[in-house]
């Protein structure tokens, strides 16, 4: 009962008490009131890559235990007080409660069927439950099948090697009974078994604890191999039927327990489809073996590749140039010599190139099945078996037949939407799978746009049908039609009448309109310009004049504007402008922003705002300003910064302002009476002078002095996941201080060169930002005790960093100026 709390113990024991005393039937809705309670716990929190058991909350998982001691009680109730306990036996299944039980009696184990039956006498004092993968939750797939929000685990979260199960017997030996014939499989005379890969190994000993044998078993129980035999070599195994064993200077590979292949050298063996490859660790010299470990063929060091899993050929690169490459057999037959490559094509068919360069066919035996003519090969579409072909710099397709579609005349050849899409002297045309002309149309060129099949000839368009037959005259404007999708206020297609696809805009003696796939007209073609903006809405010109109407071209603004753009993050609220003179309107034309801006611009939730050559800021779900219009430049947004900032500059400066309209604490603070003050400190700008002073130099070295006598305690920020947390965190103590003494330091020191005084508070500006972006690694640090995650680490350090590099900057660029000047 470790996993349980004070609290969830008390009550299973009083549970558990009254179990005792009560019939079968009462044990029963003892579950199902569990099981009721069960479903009221709230549904858990999953999220990716965390266990079953981690997604159970506490209330489903001590309820979940509740259940499991319940169930022993009725399984006794059931069979009756000769059995002591009831453990699930997980075979591989989630059938819950259809599944074999382990019965104690009297200290001795046996097997149960889920009806109660005995499988197994129960005669033995231990058994090995094997499984290639621990399991995620004890006894917690019975009620995955009753419980419907919670995660249903997966069979591959369970190997266990069923159906044998590993029992020790009054001697003390271990052995393997079959589940489900209970016939002893593997004689009792073995040490506990240990899993090794996927297969068992099993150790024999004598009383003296010497080993006399040693097995390696598969899952059913069959030796594949024996150890023993070759003393305590390496041993790798390659499948179930092969092994390959190193014993001194010898490698040997067993086939079902025979030797099939002893070479006296160190080598690496690999099963590759049907063969045998065989690397010499010393040469890398390469043999080929068939599968009953029959020399083929000595490949020296070349590459060697089996060209597919149901070809018969491998493929032979040498070392010493692509013209020199092979084409062997199965039999090891050399069928083609002096090759310069090969390549597939599809699932049955390869490219062979001859040291000529040119190309022809061969199936997957090897079997030539056309001449090398041609100057390349290559799959233009698995699904519909189409092969491309070039000859004379021109491209032609045939099918898996090797039956010529299309000839080698075009210039390009593409396969989009089931059509074949054709080039030739600049014209272009559409060809069925099968080579037959789609349209008898006369036209210059043919391109698909969504369901849009579009002709053109003589600077004119029209529609095609998928059959390829005319569904409009040639009247669009060429290069008019354009494709677009409508969009609900959720920017989804959900609920519209028109697929995406099935819209474009078009132009006929230029004018906008639009119009269907069928070429039926949604809008008619009388506006000067057309542009869709969202939710059913499209903004419309007339004499010069933006409106917006709908789909059904009902007003929803007159056209009195000289431009309109949506909101792409607010997308019922529109940017307008008229007379030079900009503002915010809503869908239903209340003024949000007032038309008397020179410019507007759009950040999230977020305007900047100008007039009268200066900035502000705007929010758009608040509906208020969060600055004056007072600000020198646009403002540019820190998206990197969790918290949200913007840089804009006063007077010059350069400032930072949160979302909130407020200067941020993170930018500037200062110390005085060891309490942290946050603040804004602005420093007007100073120009440094030419003229050095001798009170400006003393002062100047007087700095630099106090710098050097500081030791810094760099951190190492970049592999903070890999460091211990006690020293971390003792790195940015020490570094704390080190900040804090260098601060108090300047503070200390009375500089009264004007000059001078401002580079102190430039350095004070950055110094302050490292003091509280440290107190606040340190806080975090210290308040959890598996430190902090990533994620907030390089949030908490983003905040920070682009601040602390423009104060940065601004002071370097002063004490270049001054030190230029002193020295």
């Amino acid at each position: 009962m470790k996993y349980l709390s004070k609290k969830s113990f008390i009550s299973l024991t009083a549970v558990l008490c009254c179990v005792a005393c009560n019939p079968l039937s009462d044990l029963e809705a003892q579950k199902e009131a569990l099981l009721s309670q069960l479903k009221q716990c709230p549904p858990s929190e999953t999220q990716n890559n965390t266990t079953e058991a981690e997604k159970l909350n506490d209330c489903q998982k001590e309820l979940t235990h509740q259940l499991q001691n319940i169930d022993q009680e009725i399984y006794k109730a059931k069979f009756g007080d000769n059995y002591s306990e009831l453990k699930p036996y997980t075979n591989g299944y989630w059938l819950a409660i259809k599944k074999p039980f382990f019965a104690i009696q009297r200290a001795k184990i046996g097997i149960l069927d889920p009806n109660g039956k005995e499988i197994i006498e129960p005669k033995y004092f231990d058994f090995a439950q094997i499984q290639t993968k621990k399991p995620l939750i004890p006894y917690a797939d019975h009620y995955f099948l009753d419980i419907p929000n919670l995660p249903n685990p997966l069979i591959d979260h369970y190997n266990y090697l069923f159906p044998i199960i590993y029992l020790q017997d009054t001697h003390g030996k271990w052995g393997g009974i079959h589940l489900e014939t209970g016939q002893e499989v593997i004689p009792f005379r073995y040490k506990l078994p240990h899993l090794q890969g996927d297969h068992i190994l099993l150790i024999e000993e004598d009383e003296q604890g010497n080993e006399i044998s040693e097995i390696l078993v598969n899952q059913q129980g069959k030796t594949i191999f024996k150890p023993s035999l070759y003393g305590k070599d390496f041993y790798d195994i390659l499948d179930e039927h092969y092994i390959a064993v190193y014993q001194d200077n010898k490698s040997i590979l067993l086939k079902d327990q025979k030797e099939i292949i002893v070479l006296d050298d160190k080598v690496h063996f690999s099963i590759r489809d049907k063969f045998i490859f065989v690397e010499s660790r010393k040469t890398l010299d390469r043999k080929i073996y068939s599968l009953d470990g029959h020399l083929l063929f000595e490949a020296d060091n070349s590459y060697v590749n089996v060209l597919s899993p149901n070809s018969d050929l491998i493929y032979i690169e040498s070392f010493g140039g692509r013209g020199k490459n092979k084409l062997i057999d199965t039999s090891g037959k050399i069928l083609f010599s002096d090759i310069y490559n090969v390549s597939k094509i599809t699932d049955s068919l390869f490219s062979l190139e001859n040291h000529n360069r040119k190309e022809a066919i061969i199936d997957l035996k090897g079997n030539l099945l056309t001449d090398f003519t041609y100057d390349g090969l290559s799959s233009l579409d698995e699904k519909h078996h189409l092969i491309k072909f070039f000859l004379n710099n021109k491209e032609g397709v045939m099918d898996t037949n090797l039956d010529i579609i299309l000839p080698a005349i075009y210039d390009d050849i593409a396969i989009r939407n089931n059509k074949l899409f054709v080039s030739q002297y600049d014209k272009t045309t559409v060809f069925t799978l099968d080579g037959r002309p789609f349209t008898k149309i006369p036209h210059n060129y043919i391109y698909q746009q969504g369901n849009f099949i579009v002709v053109g000839r003589d600077k004119k368009e029209a529609l095609l049908s998928s059959e390829g037959k005319a569904l409009t005259p040639f009247e669009y404007d060429k290069a008019s039609i354009h494709t677009f999708t409508l969009k609900n206020k959720e920017e989804n297609t959900v609920n519209h009448p028109y697929h995406i696809g099935d819209l474009a805009f078009a132009q006929i003696q230029g004018k906008y309109g639009v119009i269907d796939s069928i070429g039926n007209i949604i809008i008619p073609f009388e506006y000067e310009h057309l542009r869709y903006l969202t939710d059913n809405l499209f903004a419309f010109k007339l004499n010069g004049k933006f409106g917006i109407f709908d789909i059904n071209k009902h007003i929803i603004f007159d056209a009195v504007y000289d431009e309109i753009k949506y909101s792409y993050y607010n997308p019922h609220l529109f940017f307008v402008k008229q007379n030079n003179q900009s503002g915010v309107i809503d869908i239903k034309g209340n003024i949000i922003i007032p038309l008397i801006y020179e410019e507007l611009r759009e950040y999230q939730q977020y305007l900047f705002l100008r007039k009268e050559g200066k900035w502000g800021l705007f929010d758009l779900n608040q509906h208020q300003f969060m600055t004056d219009i007072k600000y020198d430049t646009e403002f540019v947004a820190n998206i990197v910064l969790s918290h949200g900032l913007f840089s804009t500059k006063w007077h010059d400066e350069l400032i930072f302002i949160t979302t909130e309209g407020k200067y941020p604490a993170s930018y500037l603070q200062r110390l005085e009476d060891n309490k942290t003050l946050f603040g804004v400190r602005l420093l007007p700008k100073m120009t440094i002078s030419d003229t050095p002073t001798s009170e400006g130099k003393t002062e100047f070295e007087q700095f630099e002095t106090l710098l050097k006598q500081f030791k810094n305690h760099l951190l190492d920020f970049e592999n903070i996941a890999d460091q211990d947390l006690e020293k971390f965190i003792q790195k940015v103590h020490l570094s704390l201080e080190n900040k804090k003494e260098e601060v108090q330091a300047i503070l200390t020191h009375s500089f009264k060169d004007s000059e001078m005084a401002y580079l102190a508070n430039l350095y004070l500006n950055a110094t302050y930002l490292d003091i509280q972006f440290l107190n606040k690694l340190k806080e975090e640090l210290t308040s959890d005790v598996e430190g902090i995650s990533m994620d907030l680490y390089i949030h908490l350090l983003l905040d920070y960093l682009n601040p602390k590099n423009i104060a940065i900057a601004e002071m370097k660029d002063v004490k270049e100026k001054l030190q230029l000047k002193y020295k």
